[in-house]
């Protein structure tokens, strides 16, 4: 379900991002100060967004021990893309590496 979330909320981030670059082609006077306010919301709210899911995945994890949450929480906090990046990848074999074998395949 939240996979199913996340892409449409990523669709429509993409709807609105073209739909915004098409008004300032259309509209040159909008200026130097539009282009930042757009900027502003189009790259530092999904970026806190996006950590704000992260630290409270990290300190929701269980597996994870106090001083590890603490390393991951300083991480994305000091180095938010590469830390982000760091820990979707991290998180994902780990998670993968703890799941259950499925059902044996029907030859």
């Amino acid at each position: 379900m939240w996979t199913f979330t996340v892409s449409i909320l990523a669709i429509a981030w993409v709807v609105v991002l073209l739909w915004i670059m098409a008004d300032v082609v259309r509209r040159p006077d909008l200026g130097m100060a539009a282009t930042v306010a757009w900027a502003i919301i189009l790259i530092v709210l999904p970026l806190i967004g996006g950590l704000a899911y992260l630290i409270t995945d990290v300190v929701r994890r269980d597996e994870l021990s106090a001083g590890e949450k603490v390393l991951w929480v300083v991480l994305l906090l000091v180095l938010p893309i590469v830390g982000m990046v760091i820990y979707m990848v991290a998180s994902r074999t780990a998670r993968a590496s703890r799941r259950p074998p499925g059902p044996p395949a029907i030859a």
